[in-house]
């Protein structure tokens, strides 16, 4: 017959392999739920993660009165530009527009999505958005630049 105190140590055992595992398991949970909301070619959020933030965020500012933008950006002739050059040099001018979006935006306030293909959504919240938009354009294009030669164009 086991002692009590033998019992007692096997159930603080059992209690603390329990906890461990619930521990992993929401660990677990978090990771999926965060990987079914982000894009894996951009990190950025992917559409269902911005139909989440954005529902909430829209309720957020009517509840506080405060001003949202949301701007839809659009490569120009992306489309042709994959053609030429192939879908791995799109992917990185798609890649490069999602690390560029992601500096400029206060990642406090704000929230970078890519819808698909070309298209990105930013909603942000900064007064500064303007500011932080005019940015965008000044050091993509420069990036750009620096991605395809003038041999190239």
């Amino acid at each position: 017959m086991l002692e009590y105190g033998c019992l007692a140590t096997l159930f603080l055992t059992f209690i603390t392999v329990a906890a461990r595992y619930h521990d992993i398991l929401i660990e677990a949970q978090e990771a999926l739920t965060r990987e079914a909301s982000t894009d894996p070619l951009t990190g950025a959020l992917n559409r269902r993660g911005l139909d989440e933030i954005y529902d909430s965020e829209v309720a957020r500012a009517r509840r506080r009165q405060s001003p949202l933008c949301v701007a839809l950006l659009d490569i120009d002739n992306f489309k042709p530009f994959n053609d030429t050059f192939g879908y791995r040099r799109g992917d990185d001018v798609i890649q490069a527009l999602a690390r560029q979006l992601t500096e400029i935006v206060d990642p406090r306030l704000d929230f970078v999505g890519h819808i698909g293909g070309d298209d990105f959504f930013v909603l942000f919240r900064s007064e500064d958005w303007e500011l932080r938009c005019q940015q965008l354009v000044s050091n993509f294009s420069e990036a750009m630049r620096g991605m395809v030669g003038s041999d190239e164009c």
